[in-house]
């Protein structure tokens, strides 16, 4: 996870300490993003570049469309851990540089250049998409995610059930429409941009009065109605989530 000084909404420390005893493991074969990479990505060679690049769930996703794999995160562990265990899979594995993303300059650009979950944790968030924008190479992609705790339902629960986890986002960064704008205005063309997956509910631990465990309880007991909310429904989708390509030069 990445910071930009004195505008971040958690401190490094706090990611830090959630990851020391993560074990890394690529998403789920039914995880919408995922899902949505393999649908809307080259399989071919390319080069990928994640921000905020720790654990890496997404990046072995990658890794597995055949992409040369370069990441760069504020964790120690981007040094270390994350390039020997994509290096395990089979990977083919490029550079991965402790750095804060506004500083980091590895001069050059990417074929794809990805976040997952990043910008939500910024209050200058359109600073960091435009970075994101800024180190993609013309008819490059550029992929940005976010969890979707901004519309009516899903905002709900989390302030009623999830209130620490969050104040930990900012809001303001979800807005797809708003992404959308800043990609075209970027030159980019979007191929997707919206909601992503069916209704989902997660909370982090925290401490609940019984009200709030009854409460997040019953929730968790309607799974197994779930799945009658459509896919990519804005107001419900646990994710939201943009795919655009870069205009090659000349057109």
């Amino acid at each position: 996870m990445e910071k930009s000084s004195k505008k971040e909404f958690v401190a490094q420390s706090h990611w830090d300490g959630g990851y020391e005893n993560l074990a890394l493991a690529p998403a789920t074969a039914n995880d919408p993003i995922r899902r949505m990479l393999g649908a809307t990505l080259p399989h071919e060679s390319l080069s990928c570049l994640e921000l905020g690049c720790y654990p890496g769930r997404y990046l072995s996703v990658l890794g597995g469309l055949g992409y040369e794999l370069h990441g760069v995160d504020l964790t120690p562990m981007v040094d270390t851990k994350l390039p020997i265990w994509l290096s395990a899979q089979g990977f083919k594995v490029g550079s991965f540089e402790r750095a804060d993303v506004f500083e980091f300059d590895p001069d050059r650009k990417f074929d794809v250049v990805c976040s997952f979950g990043l910008i939500e944790h910024f209050a200058n968030w359109q600073d960091l998409f435009v970075r994101h924008a800024e180190l993609v190479q013309p008819g490059g992609y550029l992929v940005v995610t976010t969890p979707n705790f901004r519309s009516l339902v899903q905002h709900a629960l989390h302030l009623t059930l999830d209130g620490v986890n969050l104040k930990r986002h900012n809001l303001e960064a979800m807005l797809p429409l708003r992404w959308r704008e800043l990609a075209e205005d970027l030159g980019f063309e979007v191929i997707q941009c919206g909601g992503i997956g069916r209704f989902e509910f997660w909370a982090d631990h925290q401490p609940r009065n019984i009200a709030q465990k009854g409460l997040l309880w019953g929730v968790r007991k309607t799974r197994p109605l779930w799945n009658i909310v459509p896919e990519g429904t804005l107001s419900m989708a646990p994710y939201y989530a943009i795919v655009a390509r870069r205009k090659a030069q000349g057109m």
